[in-house]
């Protein structure tokens, strides 16, 4: 008779998932949830699998909210919640975990287009002040952004115009956390970044290319996976014009080059787009910010890499500017790369065309 497998609970809440994270004094993992008004709730976590619900007084702006993140940044035991939000400029809400509820903390202000796509807490050089660590990406540059709250400072390294896949371990098997990522170049290729100590001056970076001519990382994991004993990366992708377009990766600490780092700080600000509505059911705004005035090349393209669709704008003077893209009507429904070109630089975004 075939051995019965271990059963698993099923436990369905009526709300939108949030985060997970330790946030009471038992050591078993709890739940953060939003309702449909925005109001956060916690769903604690008594070890057996019964969940208690407990409403916060957190409300959540729906029209602005871009990602949270949960993480311990007072070192108290408890981790605490972090709200990004779409505002210009881009903010970032701090709730502290107090024994009577979340109270405010702070509110950390980003540079225009450092949209915060996803947030993560981590301690990278180990006294007890925590640094949020914030990706953004598809905008005016992707980022990896480190901020210390406590003494305000604030890190940035290069990416491309488009980021995702965040993981965090000791790649270097130094003692300390590392941070990595996966990074487009410029919609065609991609390549995976890790950033060794990089709240250090002496932070180092290695980049390996990801299989495919028109591949883009997708998701990350880390893990030993080769079993010996040091922090591998898992990077999911897809290549569009492969026949299978999905696939997997692992890098292992054996086959890793060292490079230089390249702080983002002394990095010249890059043409930069973003598009409203998105997804959208027809026509969309492109908000350009160029560097200089020019004309400007609007080109979209599907996921075979074939060219769609193309326009040509005149743009008067520098700073930012909305241009109507009118997609044509028999464009199917689909996720599409529009990209922009203007005085010799170029950026790239997704567009979601709903049908």
């Amino acid at each position: 008779m075939k051995p019965e497998g271990p059963r698993l609970q099923q436990r369905i809440f009526p709300a939108f998932f949030m985060g997970l994270g330790q946030l009471d004094e038992h050591p078993a993992l709890d739940l953060v949830v939003r309702d449909g008004t925005g109001q956060l709730s916690l769903l604690l976590n008594d070890g057996t699998g019964r969940f208690k619900r407990v409403p916060t007084e957190v409300q959540v702006n729906l029209n602005t909210f871009k990602s949270m993140g949960i993480g311990d940044l007072d070192a108290d035991g408890r981790d605490d919640i972090l709200i990004g939000f779409y505002n210009w400029p881009p903010l970032i809400d701090l709730y502290v975990n107090r024994e009577g509820g979340f109270e405010p903390s702070g509110t950390i202000a980003l540079d225009e287009y450092q949209w915060p796509d996803e947030i993560r807490v981590a301690d990278f050089d180990g006294d007890r002040s925590p640094e949020i660590v914030v990706l953004s990406s598809g905008q005016r540059w992707g980022q990896l952004l480190l901020l210390n709250p406590k003494d305000g400072r604030r890190r940035s390294y290069n990416g491309y115009e488009i980021i995702d896949a965040l993981v965090i371990d000791d790649f270097d098997q130094d003692g300390g956390l590392d941070v990595a990522y996966a990074s487009d170049s410029d919609g065609w290729h991609s390549f995976l970044r890790v950033i060794t100590d990089p709240m250090s001056e002496t932070s180092g970076m290695w980049e390996f290319k990801i299989p495919g001519t028109f591949s883009h990382g997708t998701s990350a994991m880390t893990g030993d996976a080769d079993g010996d004993g040091t922090a591998d990366i898992v990077v999911g992708f897809y290549d569009w014009k492969a026949a299978i377009p999905g696939a997997a990766i692992i890098y292992g600490s054996r086959r890793t080059t060292r490079v230089a780092a390249e702080p983002m700080a002394t990095a010249p600000r890059p043409l930069a787009l973003d598009l409203q509505p998105n997804p959208t059911q027809g026509d969309a705004t492109v908000r350009l910010a160029a560097r200089a005035p020019g004309p400007a090349r609007l080109e979209v393209f599907d996921l075979a890499g074939r060219r769609v669709h193309g326009e040509t704008h005149l743009i008067a003077s520098a700073g930012v500017h909305p241009i109507l893209l009118s997609l044509p009507r028999e464009l199917p429904g689909g996720l599409y790369l529009v990209r922009v070109t203007i005085g010799g630089q170029a950026a790239v975004a997704r567009l979601a065309l709903l049908r």
